[in-house]
């Protein structure tokens, strides 16, 4: 007796946090895609990446390698590419991060 077709493996994709989608906001077609928030901000691997704000609401795809991570457009345009953070660090930007109110 012939054995039934069994699927190929799938190849392990790593684990990325989700984004949280805001009001009015649609899925895009590339699930790897980050919303743009109205800060200007994106957050990757427990990192917030400021972009720009004037792009609140446009999405970007993360693409990194061992050194580098950056965030490319729909269009192919690199919105930011920068070193990959020290461990701990939580804000990457041209901007300073708002002071901790006490």
């Amino acid at each position: 007796m012939a054995e039934p077709p069994r699927p190929e493996p799938q190849a392990q994709v790593p684990d990325l946090p989700q984004e949280v989608l805001l009001p009015g906001q649609d899925v895009p077609a590339d699930d790897d895609s980050i919303a743009i928030n109205p800060n200007g901000t994106v957050m990757f691997r427990g990192v917030t990446y400021y972009i720009a704000s004037s792009r609140a609401g446009d999405w970007v795809t993360p693409d990194w390698d061992d050194s580098t991570i950056r965030f490319i457009d729909d269009y192919g345009e690199v919105l930011l590419e920068h070193n990959w953070p020290p461990r701990g660090t939580r804000y990457v930007g041209k901007r300073t991060p708002p002071s901790p109110m006490s």
